[in-house]
């Protein structure tokens, strides 16, 4: 089914926020997330695969909205009690580490496939198996504040092999950022030179085939071709959230997440 086709309106945290028709046409839902690591995010699974009933580039014009890690997930989490998928199942079984979800990330053996019919409890564990805290993640955070799914961590049933067993030792994580941070975006926002320390998109010249696909996603147009050449693409910094849609669309590994304190 193309989900760009007729999509539907839905009320989502007070907006309008148009989502493919198929969640209206079915009876059943059964939602495939991916084991993996997201730079905005931390780690993605259950209640970010959701994401994906919205759009196209309509994505991305979500991330000009909600432009940190936090109010992003309360997008997510509302989202999710709009639409809740009545199955979950994780293919944990090839993960990825490192710079995800974008072409940077590194696949990793997990072997596992992990399922429920619910998202919270579901996220938690594959954080837990990540070796990430489950409270890092703003979804998970934000979602056992208001009790949604689970009333707390301790509430879950949890039925497979000890974590301890299955924990994937040595899992490269996606490291702290200030961007991430609360305070951190209070103070980069008025003392600007902190933005130097900020992990941010840098481009890779030589690996860039000129396809535009980070200039059209980008929804603050902070990226653009450059008006000397343009066959090279250049970052507005003072523009740029840190959302890393750009990263993600690129299909040529020309776009590295990391911080640079000199140059564009």
């Amino acid at each position: 089914m193309n989900f760009n086709e007729k999509p539907v309106e839905k009320k989502i945290d007070g907006r309008n926020i148009k989502i493919a028709s198929i969640v209206d046409k079915v009876d059943l839902i059964i939602s495939l997330p991916k084991f993996k690591n997201h730079e905005l995010m931390y780690f993605t699974g259950a209640l970010k695969n959701s994401y994906g009933l919205i759009p196209g580039f309509a994505k991305a014009f979500q991330h000009g909205i909600y432009r940190d890690m936090n109010s992003f997930g309360k997008l997510i989490v509302e989202l999710n009690k709009v639409v809740t998928p009545h199955y979950f199942l994780m293919d944990a079984i090839m993960g990825m580490e490192g710079q995800g979800p974008g072409t940077h990330g590194t696949p990793v053996d997990i072997g596992l496939l992990i399922g429920s019919a619910n998202p919270l409890a579901l996220d938690i564990i594959a954080c837990q198996i990540a070796g990430y805290n489950p409270k890092l993640l703003p979804t998970n955070k934000i979602a056992l504040d208001q009790k949604l799914w689970l009333q707390s961590i301790e509430d879950m049933e949890y039925d497979g092999p000890a974590l301890e067993t299955i924990k994937k030792e040595g899992f490269k994580k996606i490291p702290a950022s200030a961007s991430r941070n609360t305070a951190m975006r209070f103070l980069v926002g008025r003392i600007g030179f902190l933005r130097r320390f900020e992990r941010r998109p840098v481009f890779i010249y030589n690996k860039c085939t000129a396809c535009q696909k980070c200039v059209m996603i980008c929804p603050v147009h902070a990226v653009k071709p450059s008006l000397s050449d343009n066959r090279r693409i250049e970052l507005t910094d003072s523009k740029c959230i840190r959302c890393f849609c750009c990263a993600e669309a690129c299909q040529d590994n020309a776009i590295n997440i990391k911080v640079k304190l000199f140059g564009v």
